[in-house]
C-alpha cells in the first residue's frame, strides 16, 4: 500500500473507532452526571457532558496502528521510529491522565502544572528541544541548555494557550484540526511517514468531536465539550510536533521555514494567552484566573454568535498562517513576520475593544472587580441581599438545637459570645431537654440581651428543631451551630459577613471543621476540610462541612428546609439540593469555623455508617440522579486522610 493510501486509511479508521467509542463517553457521562456546569464565565446554558476529549487518545492510537501494520516493510516508515518517542509518548499519556481526573474530580491548579512540567521535562530528556532559531532577533542556533530551559517553557505555554482557548463550541478542535493539517502537509513534504500517520488519526478523531460539539444537541444527550483530557493532550501533542518539524539536529532534515511553522500554527491561542494573562496581572488579578475576556468572548460581545466567532478565528488562524509562509517565500526575515503578526493581533483587539457596546465593556469591568465565588448558580438571578441594604445592617442567625446538652452548651454560647462581629441573633430551639439544659440558657439570658431567643417544646428531632429555627430566625444570613459544638476562633462571624460583603452574587458560605475527644478539647483527632469540594463530588457523599454552611434565609424558603423522613443525612439532601440540583452561588473560606466533639448519630459505628450511604443514594435518587456505590467509596479513602492530618496537626 502506498503511503498516501495509508494516510486515508489512518483517517479513516480514526474516524470509525471516534463514531463507535463518543455514544459509549456519552452515556457514561450522562450517567454519572459528569457535566461541564454553566456559569457566570462560560456561554453555555445548559449542562454538557465534558468527557470528549478522552476518545483522542485510543482512537489516535487505533488509526496509527493499524496503518503501522500495512507499511510495516516500509523503510521511511521504521527508520524514524525512535526510542525516544516512546518516552515522549509517556509523557503524553501522564498529560491525558490528569486531564481525565481534573473533568471528573477537579485538581488543583499546582498540580497540574507540576504534571505538565514533569512532562515537557520529557522533550530534553530525550535530546528533543527547539536548537535553532531560524534567525529570529538575529538568532540562529542555540546552546543545549538554552534550548532545553526554551523548550520546557513553550511546552507548557503552548499546553496552556491550547487549554484555555477551548471557550466555545468547535474552536480548539478547528484550530488543532487547521494545525494538523499544515504539520501533516510539511511532514509529508520532508518524508517523515510516521508523524504524518498519526497527525491523520488525530485529525480523524477531532473531525468527529467537531460534529458532535458543534452540531449535538443538549436535549438529545448527543453534545458534548472537549474537558481538559482533550485541550491537554492537544496542547501537548501540538508542541511535540512543533519541536519535530523545526529541530535542525534531528534524523530527518526539517524544512527550510523551520520554527515558523509552529509559531504561524500556535500564534493565536498564544496571543490570546498572553494578552489575557497580563491583563489580569495588572488588575492584580492571578494570570490563570477564569474570566470572559478571550478573543471569542469579544467577538460575542461584539454581536457574534458562538458559531460566527469561531469561525472567524479560525479563518483568521487560517489566512494568518497563509501570509506568513507568503511572506517567507517573498524573502522576509521571520523577525518581521514575526512582528507583523503582532502589530495585526494587537490592532484586531483594539478595534474589538474599541467598537464594543459599552454594557459589555462594563460587565468585563464589573467581572475583574468582584472576585469570582467558586460555585455560580445555572442561572445566575439577583442576590437577595438587597443593594440597598448597608453593610452594618447585615444580620446573622445563629440557630443553636439543644436536646440534654447541659453538659456542652456553654462552651458553644461562650464562643457565641466572644466573637468580634456584634450584629446576630441565636435562635436556641430546644426538645424540651430532661436535665439543666434550660437552666443554663437562663444564665446566659442577660449576657445576650434581646439577641437569644430560645424556646423549649417537644419536637421531632435535630432536624425539625433546625427548621423551627430557621421560621424564627429573623437575620440576613443563617447559620447551624451544635450544641456540643463551638467555634474555634473570636473572628468567624466576621470573616463570613465579610465575604458576603466583598462578593455582591454570593448566596453561601462554607469553611472547615475538626473533631477533638470530648475529654481532651484541645488536640485534634481529625480534620474535615472543604478546600477541595466542587458540587460534582456530592456525588461521592462528599459536601462541605455542614457546621460552616452559612446561607441567605431566603434560599430556605426557595428551596426547602431539612426534611424530617431523614434521621441522619438530612444535612447532606439539603445541601445536595442547593448546591448540586439548584448550583446556588457559593463559596469556600480557608479558616477552621468549628469545633466538634466526637460522637453523635452520624458517627457512631458501622451501623450508621451504613445508613447514611443508604440516605445518600436515597437523596440522590430523588432528584433524579444517578447512584453510584463505587464513587462512594472514594469518600471513605478521603475520611483517613482526614483522621491522618487530624493526628498530624495534633503533635504542633
Amino acid at each position: 500500500m502506498s503511503v498516501l493510501a495509508s494516510l486515508i486509511v489512518a483517517f479513516v479508521i480514526s474516524v470509525i473507532a471516534s463514531l463507535a467509542m463518543t455514544p459509549w463517553i456519552l452515556r457514561l457521562c450522562h450517567k454519572n452526571g459528569l457535566y461541564d456546569t454553566p456559569n457566570a464565565r462560560k456561554v453555555h446554558k445548559s449542562r454538557i457532558p465534558r468527557l470528549g476529549g478522552v476518545v483522542f487518545v485510543p482512537t489516535t492510537a487505533c488509526g496509527l496502528a493499524i496503518s503501522l501494520m500495512l507499511l510495516t516493510d516500509n523503510a521511511d516508515i521504521s527508520d524514524s521510529i525512535k526510542v525516544g518517542t516512546l518516552f515522549i509518548g509517556f509523557g503524553l499519556l501522564i498529560i491525558y491522565i490528569t486531564g481525565i481526573l481534573d473533568d471528573m474530580f477537579g485538581l488543583s491548579a499546582n498540580l497540574k502544572f507540576a504534571v505538565q512540567f514533569a512532562a515537557a521535562l520529557a522533550f530534553p530528556v530525550c535530546g528533543l528541544y527547539f536548537d535553532n532559531l531560524y534567525g529570529f532577533c538575529g538568532i540562529y542556533e542555540v546552546s543545549h541548555w538554552v534550548g532545553y530551559a526554551l523548550t520546557v517553557f513553550l511546552v507548557m505555554f503552548v499546553v496552556n494557550s491550547v487549554n484555555t482557548i477551548d471557550g466555545i463550541d468547535g474552536l480548539c478542535a478547528g484550530l488543532s484540526i487547521v494545525a494538523l493539517t499544515v504539520y501533516t502537509y510539511f511532514f509529508y513534504d520532508i518524508h517523515n511517514y510516521i508523524f504524518c500517520l498519526f497527525t491523520c488519526s488525530l485529525t480523524g478523531s477531532l473531525a468527529v468531536f467537531f460534529l458532535y460539539n458543534m452540531f449535538g444537541n443538549p436535549q438529545k444527550g448527543t453534545k458534548t465539550f472537549m474537558g481538559d483530557s482533550g485541550s491537554l493532550m492537544l496542547g501537548f501533542t501540538l508542541s511535540y510536533l512543533g519541536i519535530k518539524i523545526s529541530m535542525t539536529g534531528a534524523s530527518i532534515p526539517p524544512p527550510p521555514q523551520g520554527i515558523l511553522i509552529p509559531w504561524s500554527v500556535l500564534a493565536i491561542p498564544a496571543f490570546d494567552l498572553f494578552r489575557v494573562s497580563v491583563g489580569r496581572i495588572r488588575k492584580g488579578i492571578h494570570p490563570f484566573h477564569p474570566d470572559k475576556t478571550h478573543i471569542h468572548h469579544l467577538l460575542m460581545n461584539n454581536g457574534l454568535s458562538q458559531h460566527m466567532a469561531m469561525v472567524t478565528i479560525v479563518g483568521s488562524d487560517i489566512i494568518l498562517i497563509f501570509l506568513n509562509l507568503a511572506l517567507w517565500k517573498c524573502g522576509i526575515r521571520i523577525t518581521w513576520i514575526v512582528g507583523l503578526d503582532i502589530l495585526l493581533y494587537a490592532f484586531a483587539v483594539t478595534i474589538l475593544l474599541k467598537v464594543m457596546p459599552e454594557q459589555a465593556v462594563s460587565s468585563i469591568e464589573e467581572y475583574y472587580k468582584t472576585e469570582e465565588p467558586a460555585v455560580h448558580a445555572a442561572n445566575p438571578a439577583k442576590p437577595y441581599i438587597s443593594p440597598d441594604l448597608k453593610d452594618s445592617d447585615i444580620k446573622v442567625s445563629v440557630i443553636v438545637a439543644t436536646y440534654n446538652s447541659a453538659d456542652t452548651l456553654a462552651d458553644t454560647l461562650d464562643s457565641i459570645l466572644r466573637q468580634t462581629y456584634q450584629n446576630y441573633e441565636v435562635v436556641l430551639c430546644d426538645g424540651a431537654s430532661q436535665d439543666d439544659t434550660m437552666k443554663v440558657v437562663d444564665r446566659y439570658r442577660e449576657r445576650f440581651g434581646e439577641r437569644l431567643k430560645a424556646v423549649s417544646e417537644k419536637d421531632d428531632g435535630i432536624y425539625d428543631a433546625m427548621n423551627k429555627g430557621i421560621d424564627r430566625a429573623t437575620g440576613d444570613i443563617v447559620g447551624i451551630l451544635n450544641s456540643d459544638d463551638f467555634y474555634t476562633s473570636a473572628d468567624v462571624l466576621e470573616r463570613i459577613v465579610g465575604t458576603f460583603k466583598s462578593i455582591p452574587l454570593l448566596e453561601a458560605v462554607y469553611g472547615d471543621v475538626h473533631y477533638v475527644k470530648p475529654n481532651n478539647l484541645h488536640r485534634p483527632v481529625r480534620y474535615y476540610s472543604s478546600r477541595c469540594f466542587r458540587p460534582r463530588y456530592m456525588r461521592m457523599g462528599f459536601m462541605p462541612a455542614h457546621p460552616t454552611f452559612y446561607c441567605l434565609r431566603e434560599l430556605y424558603s426557595t428551596y426547602g428546609k431539612y426534611r424530617l423522613d431523614y434521621k441522619i443525612a438530612a444535612d447532606f439532601d439539603q445541601l445536595f439540593r442547593m448546591l448540586y440540583i439548584h448550583r446556588i452561588r457559593a463559596r469556600y473560606i480557608d479558616m477552621d469555623f468549628v469545633t466538634m466533639r466526637t460522637g453523635g448519630a452520624s458517627n457512631s459505628g458501622l451501623k450508621s455508617h451504613v445508613q447514611i450511604v443508604r440516605d445518600h443514594a436515597r437523596a440522590m435518587r430523588s432528584y433524579g440522579t444517578h447512584v453510584s456505590y463505587i464513587l462512594f467509596s472514594f469518600r471513605y479513602m478521603y475520611k483517613c486522610a482526614e483522621v491522618l492530618y487530624g493526628r498530624v496537626r495534633g503533635l504542633f
